[in-house]
């Protein structure tokens, strides 16, 4: 996993290169147990923030309801091993902790924001053009809204890079964006 920082607009961005996600496909996506792999690290970077910035809000968003569900079941079981860290998840007072995925994360602002691209090329390093809801219309504004989610840091969870998005192969301005925004977090 590598790490690349800078700032822009009063903010630090962050770009996780999850590695070791290539995985046999099916029917044209990348296995679950594949993308797990990344899932986690998503989940121990959880951790690590409730650990190392309990005073600063985080919110985990991801691009589908079903990587929401996976990583708050993953998060449900790191909770249940490990207890000592609950008052970051019960704080009445603070900003409550959340994981949302695209569809829904319109309105909700934390400190950090986690962004999880759970997408990623099969075994013949092929991608596949298809980004869920960034394929629809209103794609791009739906990806914009994420992106502005945090106020402070944004972290980037992606075994993609902006080169990876071929343009030639895809209409969709969501993932135009998409690939200008890895493109960005990238640099």
């Amino acid at each position: 996993m590598g790490e690349l920082k800078k700032k822009a607009s009063g903010k630090t961005y962050v770009y996780y290169r999850c590695t070791g996600m290539r995985g046999r496909c099916e029917q044209g996506y990348v296995r679950q147990e594949v993308l797990d792999q990344a899932f986690e690290e998503v989940v121990k970077a959880v951790f690590e923030h409730v650990k190392n910035n309990p005073r600063k809000s985080l919110g985990v968003a991801t691009f589908s309801q079903a990587q929401q569900q996976k990583i708050m079941d993953l998060i449900t079981q790191a909770r249940q091993r490990d207890p000592s860290r609950e008052h970051f998840f019960n704080d009445p007072d603070g900003e409550k902790f959340f994981v949302k995925n695209l569809e829904n994360v319109q309105g909700d602002e934390r400190d950090v924001i986690f962004i999880s691209i759970g997408y990623g090329k099969d075994l013949e390093g092929k991608l596949s053009m298809n980004f869920g809801p960034l394929n629809k219309v209103g794609g791009e504004r739906r990806l914009n809204v994420l992106v502005s989610r945090a106020r402070e840091r944004i972290v980037v969870f992606s075994s993609l890079r902006g080169s990876d998005i071929d343009l030639s192969k895809t209409q969709a301005q969501g993932a135009v964006l998409l690939k200008h925004y890895l493109d960005f977090a990238e640099r």
